[in-house]
């Protein structure tokens, strides 16, 4: 069984290394970081549990449902080929919270992607999210646009916010209670991920879950 800690402690040794010769801060200035850690992560799983259970990336169900996506991380037993654990991962950046004003927009996408994976848990299985947002400490100076996919985004939030009173507790607290509406587990941390191109970087993460499908509802 994974659980949060469990999962916590695995994203937390994922940066660890992923820290190193600054690759994470390159890898999250320049584009959305959900795969580099998901595929670190599910190495790690690998090697912890290589004996008896199948990880899988990108995993589809041997059983497909119409227009069926893939799962972003999956841990199959091996033996009876039971779904164990389910984890999907969703990237942003902190603009993606700061340029709207009533409604989180990664919430309505969590939400399909639980839903997506109630169909193919079963009652054990234990399904977890984690959300990552980004965030650039000073502004990105213009020469590097070519190389960040999301500089204007950046740019804008970074204007918007620098120099002035900026409530960073306020928006964690708005997520946690966004996060409240799709389950009541969530764990929170931030790291610092070093810097890419002298910019230093932050990395928030949230989990949330584990949750079990009962009949068509989750149970926390």
């Amino acid at each position: 069984m994974i659980t949060a800690g469990i999962l916590e402690k695995t994203i937390e040794r994922a940066i660890s290394t992923l820290k190193v010769d600054d690759e994470l801060a390159y890898l999250s200035l320049t584009s959305k970081i959900e795969q580099p850690l998901r595929d670190k992560i599910a190495f790690i799983f690998y090697r912890k549990f290589k004996g008896n259970i199948l990880v899988c990336r990108e995993w589809k169900s041997s059983k497909p449902k119409k227009n069926q996506k893939r799962i972003d991380l999956a841990l199959i037993n091996k033996k009876n080929k039971k779904v164990k654990t389910l984890v999907e991962f969703k990237a942003y950046y902190l603009f993606d919270y700061s340029r709207v004003s009533k409604k989180l927009p990664f919430i309505k996408y969590l939400k399909k992607d639980q839903n997506r994976m109630k169909k193919f848990a079963d009652a054990n299985t234990e399904c977890l999210m984690v959300l990552l947002l980004t965030d650039p400490q000073t502004a990105i100076p213009g020469k590097l646009e070519p190389c960040v996919k999301y500089f204007k985004g950046i740019k804008s939030h970074i204007k918007k916010t620098e120099g002035k009173n900026y409530d960073l507790k306020k928006i964690i607290a708005d997520v946690d209670m966004g996060l409240s509406e799709i389950n009541k587990r969530v764990k929170y941390g931030v790291c610092d991920i070093n810097s890419a191109y002298s910019i230093p970087v932050k990395l928030h993460y949230w989990i949330i879950g584990p949750f079990r499908k009962k009949g068509k509802k989750y149970e926390s």
